[in-house]
């Protein structure tokens, strides 16, 4: 963990925009796509995103950015959702663009709840987990260098693979991509949404109406279901969602507060019994 996130280095290309080089940006636009097996428009499009100064993002977000139709308005509103959607990330500490999308990267908040599962299961099973990509001196190390030093011809992990020349085997250094199980993914969740009911609104702990929107997430479900795969993670967070609030509400959570309850009432008892 943590490769992709330190060494992937998109936000190069951000800074092939800044610095004015477009024939470049262009063409390892197209080298940088063809290693992602995406279209070079989705990485040309996140790079100008990188590019842009944090004002003119701040404003497009308090435009267009809303609470997702599937979170329950009362539970975004005592929490402070909106705000806490509109508040940048990082501000801008480097002069690189390519500095800070890995330091984003490697504490968005996506990545770090990440990490505290992966510690979290491996714990489960007795097991201890390190990270050596993430080793503060090599986290510092990779900060430190200039742009112009990060990517040659659109090489995904370029730094990476230099380092470990002669160390991995070439059919390992050299691979492009990894393994995809979207389809796969997609398959197997939309089983799951074509029920009745459909397996994200399930609600087996009788709580998930507290934190979803039930009509929101209904229709975003049939979104799915239609073919608009940019919903995916949302709705299988719902479902992830829901067998969370199972086990922690009625299994775990709940049992706790109803034993901790007791003890304090058996030692508030004993107390009084003590006074007199």
């Amino acid at each position: 963990e943590g490769g992709d996130h330190l060494l992937d280095e998109d936000g190069y290309l951000a800074d092939l925009i800044v610095r004015a080089r477009p024939a470049r940006f262009l063409r390892e636009t197209r080298q940088f796509a063809a290693w992602y097996g995406v279209s070079a428009g989705e990485i040309g499009t996140s790079a100008l995103q990188d590019a842009l100064p944090v004002a003119p993002k701040m404003w497009a977000k308090r435009m267009l950015r809303r609470i997702p139709s599937w979170i329950n308005p009362e539970l975004a509103k005592t929490c402070g959702l909106r705000q806490r959607m509109l508040t940048p990330r990082v501000p801008t500490l480097f002069p690189y663009r390519c500095q800070t999308v890995t330091y984003q990267d490697t504490l968005s908040p996506y990545f770090l709840l990440k990490l505290e599962l992966a510690e979290r299961d491996a714990a489960s099973a007795g097991r201890e987990t390190w990270y050596p990509f993430l080793d503060s001196r090599l986290v510092e190390f990779i900060l430190s260098i200039p742009w112009h030093h990060r990517c040659r011809q659109g090489e995904r992990k370029w730094l990476l693979r230099q380092a470990m020349t002669g160390v991995l085997p070439e059919p390992v250094s050299l691979r492009q991509g990894k393994g995809d199980w979207t389809q796969e993914m997609d398959q197997a969740l939309a089983a799951l949404c074509r029920r009745d009911p459909p397996e994200p609104l399930t609600n087996r702990s009788g709580m998930l109406e507290r934190y979803v929107n039930v009509r929101g997430a209904g229709k975003m479900i049939q979104r799915y279901l239609r073919g608009d795969r940019r919903v995916r993670w949302d709705v299988w967070s719902l479902v992830a969602l829901d067998h969370w609030l199972k086990v922690f509400w009625t299994e775990g959570g709940y049992r706790y507060a109803q034993r901790r309850a007791t003890r304090q009432a058996t030692v508030q008892h004993a107390e009084v019994a003590l006074l007199r």
